[in-house]
């Protein structure tokens, strides 16, 4: 949509009749309604960070595209919270967990595992987003589900939520 109202915004400036002057304005405003719109809707805020091509740059709003990059940070890690598999305890851990204080500690053991899996999942979201921007964006004629296919290694979470939105 932000190439849209470029190209449109472009043309405008150019016209000279008042009646095309007037179509190219409502034509405008119309445009950045459904931007607008478009940038508030979850689908389609992610289709277009996970799309190589445009990513941060296919907003035309800069908040808009900064509070899709924290959505994608939390998917990614809701993700990882619920594909995460749980580690059953080494025998230094059984044998602490069974001791004379029994289920006295269990529960603040529980809290913190459960706080540093959430701690650690958060940041390793954070990382591979921004990893994932800093990027060079790919040309306009590159395949888009190529380089998913050939980066899936490089970002795993990224690839998964690149399968769901793209």
């Amino acid at each position: 949509m932000k190439m849209l109202h470029h190209a449109v915004l472009g043309k405008s400036e150019q016209l000279t009749n008042d009646v095309a002057k007037q179509l190219s304005d409502n034509l405008i405003r119309h445009v950045r309604e459904n931007v607008a719109n478009n940038e508030s809707l979850s689908v389609m805020t992610m289709a277009t960070l996970l799309d190589l091509r445009f990513k941060t740059i296919g907003f035309l709003s800069h908040n808009r595209s900064q509070e899709a990059v924290r959505r994608l940070k939390a998917e990614c890690s809701a993700t990882i919270s619920n594909t995460e598999v749980v580690q059953l305890p080494g025998p230094a851990e059984a044998a602490e967990s069974t001791s004379s204080s029994g289920e006295l500690w269990s529960l603040l053991d529980e809290t913190v595992d459960q706080r540093r899996r959430s701690s650690n999942a958060t940041a390793d979201a954070i990382v591979e987003v921004k990893r994932y921007l800093t990027e060079n964006n790919l040309r306009r004629n590159e395949d888009l589900l190529e380089y998913w296919r050939t980066q899936k290694h490089m970002y795993p979470l990224l690839y998964h939520m690149a399968l769901r939105f793209l």
